[in-house]
């Protein structure tokens, strides 16, 4: 689909975190992760740790997007599971 397509582009080129949906924000001086489901952006939360910005992210996107998921090949380098988000 196109929401599909739309996953699957290319990290920007501004992103200081390396991982879509991670970012530093500035305001509340911590790391911030985000989410887009169904047009609608969901703030996962903020991180003074940007790994754990980063795992939140990920378990949100296996959450969200299961096999689709954009960056599923980051699962295994941060142990994200089926369980784990099956467990929250």
């Amino acid at each position: 689909t196109t929401v599909q397509n739309a996953q699957n582009r290319s990290l920007k080129s501004t992103n200081k975190s390396g991982v879509t949906g991670v970012y530093w924000d500035k305001r509340m001086n911590k790391w911030c992760a985000s989410i887009t489901v169904d047009k609608q952006r969901i703030i996962i939360g903020y991180f003074y740790e940007k790994e754990d910005a980063i795992i939140s992210r990920l378990k949100a996107e296996l959450k969200y997007f299961q096999d689709f998921a954009p960056q599923k090949h980051l699962f295994n380098q941060y142990n994200i599971t089926k369980e784990d988000v099956e467990h929250e």
